[in-house]
């Protein structure tokens, strides 16, 4: 279960770095939908984000119950299970943010986007809404990185 949870959360940080290497810039520095052309598949990267973000959080939570016993008092005493615990508060929290504020953006933007033709300039609620989701993917991806910090932290002993 530990390496079935370690590739799928790799992967839901890598759809994190993929986002603020090429998705964000492109956002940012757009006039038209042309200049954007990955504006059309925030639906489908969104969705692909939110599988992975649950299956990270299933699968470390059944990984957590294998790996410690079901104490709660013993898992606040233990350094590696304390550690585990901060990150899943991490995962949560971005999850709280890709389900309810970045995943319908993405999805009212894509509808907005599939309507347009790609030379048409962005209007300024659509740019405002944009850098609104580019701010909230900035906090994700922080916390997923967080979150990845963590677990290496609970490997080596915890703090």
């Amino acid at each position: 279960m530990g390496i079935i949870h370690g590739l799928v959360g790799v992967f839901w940080v890598g759809i994190h770095f993929n986002n603020e290497a090429f998705l964000l810039p492109s956002m940012a520095k757009a006039q038209k939908l042309a200049d954007m052309p990955m504006l059309r598949m925030m639906p489908k990267i969104s969705m692909v984000g939110a599988i992975l973000g649950f299956l990270t959080l299933i699968t470390g939570v059944i990984f957590f119950l294998i790996r410690f016993p079901l104490d709660p008092g013993g898992w606040l005493a233990d350094p590696e299970a304390r550690t585990v615990l901060v990150g899943l508060v991490m995962v949560l929290a971005s999850l709280v943010i890709g389900m309810g504020i970045l995943r319908p953006g993405a999805e009212a933007f894509g509808k907005k986007a599939g309507a347009m033709s790609p030379m048409d300039p962005l209007p300024d609620d659509m740019k405002a809404g944009l850098a609104r989701i580019g701010m909230f993917l900035h906090i994700s991806t922080a916390l997923v990185v967080g979150a990845l910090i963590t677990m290496i932290l609970a490997i080596n002993g915890g703090i």
